[in-house]
């Protein structure tokens, strides 16, 4: 079976916040906890979204194309 999504790593660089995952079966979407979109449609394991709505400490999630979810992952800088 394939396994879930995992971000690997959620950063802060200027005004992006550019986010990596390993895993799932795609196409990704990510979100934040509270439920914002930040990537959809992803196949290449990696995005970014404004930092905005997604600044440093922002709790993120990857779910892919059958609903798994990863573990929430803190957004750093």
């Amino acid at each position: 079976a394939v396994s879930g999504p995992s971000i690997s790593s959620a950063e802060v660089s200027g005004a992006i916040t550019y986010i990596s995952w390993t895993g799932g079966s795609n196409p990704i979407t990510v979100k934040t906890e509270s439920g914002t979109v930040l990537c959809t449609d992803e196949t290449d394991g990696s995005c970014t979204a404004p930092k905005a709505i997604a600044p440093k400490n922002t709790k993120i999630y990857a779910v892919d194309t059958s609903g798994k979810q990863s573990a929430l992952f803190s957004v750093s800088d």
